[in-house]
């Protein structure tokens, strides 16, 4: 009976540590832009007349 308690633990555990690894997986892959949600990509066009002009565009990835 005390086995079935420890290993049932042990699945429990082993569970949530694929699950800790799936989000942080995951948060990397967004914090690096892979997201495939559009994220806002700030931009700079240098334009001949008016010097410097800033923007912002939505890419996906």
């Amino acid at each position: 009976m005390l086995d079935l308690i420890w290993f049932g633990i042990g699945v429990i555990l082993f569970l949530g540590a694929l699950y800790a690894l799936k989000v942080l997986i995951e948060h990397r892959k967004i914090e690096a832009g892979y997201s495939s949600e559009p994220t806002p990509v700030f931009y700079k066009v240098a334009s001949s007349k008016s010097g410097e002009t800033r923007g912002i565009t939505y890419v996906y990835h």
